[in-house]
């Protein structure tokens, strides 16, 4: 929810109190402590402005059990010799789920991130699947980073790495 409430914040302006247009750092402020609510309670009082402005775009929604992800996984892979993640698994069953209510509108659903990311639900759904080469390889490298602080400029730093990695060693 954190990035829905952050594009519908921050991309269309959503104001709040009559303060005027959020800054990122009211922004942040704002879903943070929505965050947080929902965190504790296990539900959020999501601001009206907001909330009227999801709904004008997010008309329905969906939730599905672990078991209705790996079998839906499970059913695409059988029916179509193709994986899809968990989170396309989530399109495809609410599609199936509405197909079978006798509902005739045509659904594309579009993979949203690669099944490799997701072994632990590819091996519960029971596909035989064997991770590509690379991706282990990806996998088994050091993670590598560098801290950036707000007051730095990020475009140079990036810039310099970029130019770093490509420059060839000698």
């Amino acid at each position: 929810m954190e990035r829905i409430w952050y594009i519908f914040i921050f991309r269309f302006h959503i104001t709040w109190s009559g303060s005027g247009i959020y800054s990122l750092t009211v922004t942040r402020h704002l879903i943070n402590k929505l965050m947080s609510e929902f965190e504790s309670t296990g539900s959020v009082q999501v601001p009206e402005a907001l909330a009227n402005k999801i709904s004008a775009v997010i008309t329905d929604a969906h939730v599905v059990s672990d078991d209705t992800v790996t079998s839906t996984m499970a059913r695409v892979w059988a029916d179509n010799s193709y994986l899809v993640c968990p989170h396309t698994a989530i399109a495809v069953a609410y599609s199936l789920e509405n197909r079978s209510k006798g509902e005739s509108i045509p659904r594309i659903c579009i993979a949203t991130a690669s099944p490799a990311k997701f072994k632990e639900a590819v091996d519960a759904a029971g596909i035989p699947w064997q991770q590509d080469e690379r991706v282990s390889r990806l996998i088994s490298l050091p993670v590598r980073y560098e801290d950036m602080e707000r007051n730095e400029d990020w475009s140079d730093i990036l810039r310099k790495k970029i130019v770093a990695i490509n420059t060839p060693k000698c």
